[in-house]
Formats: structure tokens, C-alpha cells, sequence
């Protein structure tokens, strides 16, 4: 028989895949901040849009993976900025 699953697990969930986002968040930037420093990007505000759809991207694909989603990180931002995403 199966507990049903406790508020407190949801919030301990959620938290973990808060942490999880923003950990995927910090790498996304940083692979992507050449690209802004070398004036790929008209505004900040664009930057920090590819850098927030990157985040989603990576998420989506590795929140059932133990990986800390930096490699696929690496892969999209050079996707997006090279191939014009």
C-alpha cells in the first residue's frame, strides 16, 4: 500500500527542482556572457530572454537525469548562437 505523498515532500520537491533550475540558470549564463560581452545582443533584456529560454530548454531535457545539466548547457547556448535558434 502506498502513502500518499505529504505536502511537506511537494515542498521539499519543489525546492529541490528550484534549486535545480537556478543551478542550471548560473551555467547558462556564464556559457552565454561571452556571447553578450562580444556584442551578440542589442540589449541585456534580450540576453537575459535567451538566457531564461536556454534555462527551460535544459531543464526540460535533464530534470529526470541525475546530471547537473551542464553539458547540454554548453551545447544549447552554442546552438542558439551559432546556428541562429
Amino acid at each position: 500500500i502506498e502513502k500518499p505523498v505529504s505536502t511537506v515532500d511537494m515542498d521539499e520537491s519543489k525546492l529541490m527542482e528550484s534549486k535545480h533550475i537556478k543551478l542550471i540558470a548560473e551555467t547558462v549564463v556564464k556559457y552565454l556572457t561571452p556571447y553578450y560581452k562580444g556584442g551578440r545582443f542589442a540589449s541585456k533584456e534580450l540576453f537575459k530572454a535567451k538566457a531564461k529560454t536556454i534555462t527551460q530548454e535544459v531543464h526540460e531535457l535533464t530534470k529526470s537525469l541525475p546530471t547537473s545539466g551542464k553539458e547540454e548547457a554548453k551545447r544549447l547556448v552554442r546552438e542558439h548562437m551559432e546556428h541562429g535558434k
